[in-house]
């Protein structure tokens, strides 16, 4: 029977591992577009806008990164929108 954990929904005994396993990819995820920024553009994020003029350009050059896709790219542009001036 699932046991109610202080602070959290009702879960299993196994959901803890489940959430660690989830924070490890994560982590792995994370870890692989930080170096692919690292690689690509010397560490500087802003360079994804280099000779990419609309949001779709920049949403394209986003989703170049394994992992990321419309959505994600989507957001990362909504987002990036007023600091780039977009």
């Amino acid at each position: 029977m699932p046991q109610r954990e202080a602070g959290r929904p009702w879960s299993t005994p196994w959901a803890g591992a489940a959430t660690a396993s989830t924070e490890e990819s994560t982590a792995r995820e994370l870890t692989s577009l930080g170096q692919g920024v690292l690689d690509e553009f010397g560490g500087h994020a802003a360079r994804l806008r280099d000779g990419a003029d609309t949001k779709r350009a920049v949403a394209g050059r986003v989703q170049d990164f394994s992992g990321i896709g419309p959505a994600a790219a989507d957001i990362f542009v909504r987002e990036i929108t007023p600091v780039w001036g977009l």
